[in-house]
């Protein structure tokens, strides 16, 4: 986006990830970004239900498939979003 000079970062729950979005989970270490390919969200007991996804590490390419309860802390980009070959390419 214009007028941003470094990355920038924010916490949110992994259920409001959505195809495109560029995160980190807090787990994983090294920092590796990743982008969501593939989310859905299914019911779980409780309030929360648990996320089940695919994405790519944008580093190598590879693809990593996460699980997740809805309410589960992540790190997303607010500066980078990608577009998956259904969508086109990366902003």
């Amino acid at each position: 986006m214009p007028g941003h000079d470094r990355e920038q970062w924010t916490t949110i729950y992994a259920g409001r990830l959505a195809i495109g979005d560029v995160f980190n989970a807090h787990r994983v270490r090294p920092v590796r970004p990743l982008f969501v390919t593939a989310i859905r969200v299914e019911p779980g007991r409780g309030e929360w239900g648990q996320v089940i996804g695919v994405g790519q590490y944008i580093d190598t390419g590879d693809v990593f498939a996460f699980e997740y309860r809805a309410n589960t802390s992540i790190t997303v980009r607010c500066d980078l979003r990608y577009a998956t070959p259904r969508q086109g390419s990366p902003s």
